[in-house]
């Protein structure tokens, strides 16, 4: 006899979580999450030390993040542990999240530069998000890990959101004249792109070397 199965027995939200959780163990979103951020760390310090005027271009890498990592983990990561498509529609819905999220931020970014080239007064309120902008991408990008962590109940995501915010605060509370030689607020930037980097990189690095030397590539049966 037949046993119907329930589907409110089935924690779909489990399910999805640990899928997620598996999919990520490769560490190729804080990878190139690093190498996008020494990217923008780079463009902002041509403009500071070598009055390179490269800094607009901080957007970039962070708009080609998630044409990059779907080719990348079906490369690297579903030849090793499966491909499930559950995981598939949530890096979708995950990466489109992103996207939407880059490009508004990078439009925001750009009428807050343009309007305070144009203006050149310091008294509307977008100019303070100018000025101020290192701790608020240092809060946005803490939140957005902080998410992640608490949805996928990644551990290493609670270190990554608590670092952007902290920070995002300790660059703009620096002291620019220390390290550079100006003290226009871009310079901020740079030193927390630089922090993101410096954690996210080698974070990625090493757990995507572990990742591909513990889990080989698994074998069809049956073709």
């Amino acid at each position: 006899m037949s046993q119907n199965v329930n589907t409110r027995d089935l924690d779909l939200g489990e399910i999805r979580r640990r899928a997620y959780r598996a999919v990520t163990q490769d560490g190729l979103l804080e990878l190139l999450m690093g190498i996008g951020f020494a990217a923008a760390a780079t463009f902002v310090a041509l403009d500071v030390f070598l009055d390179v005027p490269l800094f607009f271009l901080i957007g970039v890498p962070a708009s080609l993040l998630p044409l990059m990592i779907a080719p990348l983990r079906r490369r690297f990561t579903h030849p090793r542990i499966g491909y499930v498509e559950m995981v598939s529609e949530e890096n979708k819905r995950l990466m489109r999240g992103m996207a939407a999220a880059v490009f508004l931020l990078g439009v925001l970014v750009l009428i807050i530069i343009l309007l305070a080239l144009a203006l050149q007064e310091p008294f509307l309120p977008v100019v303070a998000i100018y000025e101020n902008f290192a701790a608020v991408l240092g809060l946005l990008l803490g939140i957005a890990f902080l998410y992640m962590a608490v949805s996928y109940a990644i551990i290493r995501f609670y270190a990554f959101g608590l670092l952007s915010i902290v920070g995002g605060l300790v660059a703009q509370t620096m002291d620019m004249n220390l390290l550079t030689p100006t003290d226009d607020p871009v310079a901020k930037w740079m030193l927390y792109f630089a922090v993101m980097a410096v954690v996210l990189l080698p974070s990625g690095a090493m757990i995507f070397e572990r990742f591909l030397r513990n889990n080989p590539i698994l074998e069809e049966n049956g073709g």
